[in-house]
């Protein structure tokens, strides 16, 4: 987006392939010289213009991309989250004492330390027991708080997981004359499920490509299918670029292999470097239907998205990314979510204090200072980094 005190003007670049944007900047008198390059896909592009009225320009992307619909009461309010291995005890301890220290806070996070061996839509059977869950969501409902829960796009490779065995099973079988259900991405040949490493393990990746895997992914929500939940509980869509590690004992964040292929309803088999960037965005529009599916579309989802596209402020929030306890992450967060916004995405938030690190004072309060006007507010905290409760912190904070 350009601006200056006669017009606005913008380009809307439409590729889910891997893209490049150059930026030549101006200097001695000449005009700055903007380039755009993608891997491939079909050329779509708009170019937008406003007389000296930037919101007029912002209109015009959102009839373009679609409008942002109005969130959850809850949602714009104080978020509480941990990577941790936490329980429903734990839970409900610390409902109570964001309670007891008068600490106001709206919802709580499950990251997917709550899943039975990383099997999404499942509790753990020892730390998550059905009596403890109905206990957990009682307590919390009495509070008047609500839940997310991690549903990433990795399916750990087990038969023993519903979710594995089922989807196999519905792979390329032909659900009438003319479509075709496929579960699974598949890897380069398109005659097998693609497996790669992800927190789980040995993986598969749903392909939210294929309309019979995304009307499978809606039915997950129901919670006659993830015993414990109810209207309560919002979705975290996290990992979901797809993120693939790139060993088993090397947990660095690579990417799935562009050469892997998903197959449409239709049989049309496309490999993964066409769609990558829309990935998921895909998984954060079938979790948001799901959602509305469970809830008979009394009430509006909540659902958070690591990555996003085009069109995904239709469907809820996103985050901005892992950030540190540092101060220049402080300013960078206001950068990058104002940057946001001017793409259309205006319901975003950064990790606050910061997603790794130890902040100190000031900058604690600084953070806190700046995510309550934040459109999403949450607290978040890599494992290593987890006292970050407000009342364990020094009196200055």
């Amino acid at each position: 987006m350009g601006h200056s005190h006669a017009m606005d003007a913008s380009i809307a670049w439409m590729n889910s392939a891997e893209t490049f944007v150059f930026l030549n900047h101006a200097h001695r008198g000449e005009k700055t010289n903007s380039a755009f390059i993608s891997e491939g896909n079909a050329l779509e592009f708009y170019l937008m213009g406003a007389e000296g009225n930037p919101k007029k320009l912002q209109k015009k992307l959102s009839e373009l991309t679609g409008y942002t619909p109005m969130p959850p009461v809850h949602s714009l309010g104080y978020h509480f989250s941990k990577w941790e291995q936490n329980s429903a005890h734990q839970i409900v301890e610390r409902n109570e004492d964001f309670t007891h220290f008068g600490f106001p806070v709206d919802v709580f996070w499950f990251d997917s330390e709550y899943a039975q061996d990383y099997q999404y839509g499942e509790f753990d059977h020892k730390r998550f027991s059905q009596d403890d869950v109905m206990h957990m969501n009682e307590q919390v409902h009495h509070s008047g708080r609500r839940f997310v829960i991690a549903a990433d796009p990795h399916i750990r490779a087990s038969h023993d997981y519903f979710m594995y065995k089922e989807g196999l099973a519905k792979q390329g079988k032909m659900v009438d004359d003319h479509h075709i259900s496929s579960l699974f991405v598949r890897d380069p040949t398109a005659t097998k499920a693609y497996e790669g490493e992800s927190r789980a393990g040995s993986s598969v990746w749903v392909d939210f490509l294929n309309d019979s895997a995304c009307d499978y992914w809606k039915d997950l929500f129901h919670p006659s299918v993830f015993k414990g939940t109810n209207y309560m509980y919002g979705v975290w869509n996290d990992m979901n670029e797809p993120s693939v590690f790139k060993s088993h004992d090397d947990h660095s964040q690579v990417g799935m292999p562009m050469s892997n292929t998903h197959m449409t309803s239709d049989g049309d088999i496309l490999q993964h470097r066409w769609i990558h960037n829309a990935y998921g965005a895909l998984q954060q529009r079938a979790t948001f239907q799901g959602l509305l599916r469970r809830d008979r579309g009394q009430q509006r989802p909540f659902l958070l998205s690591r990555s996003f596209f085009f069109g995904s402020q239709r469907y809820g929030t996103v985050a901005a990314g892992s950030n540190h306890a540092k101060f220049e992450d402080v300013e960078l967060s206001v950068n990058q979510l104002l940057s946001l916004g001017v793409a259309g995405i205006v319901n975003a938030g950064h990790d606050v204090p910061g997603y790794t690190g130890v902040p100190e004072d000031d900058l604690f309060v600084q953070f806190y200072q700046l995510g309550a006007y934040m459109p999403f507010f949450r607290a978040n905290s890599k494992k290593g980094f987890e006292m970050r409760e407000p009342w364990l912190q020094s009196p200055r904070v």
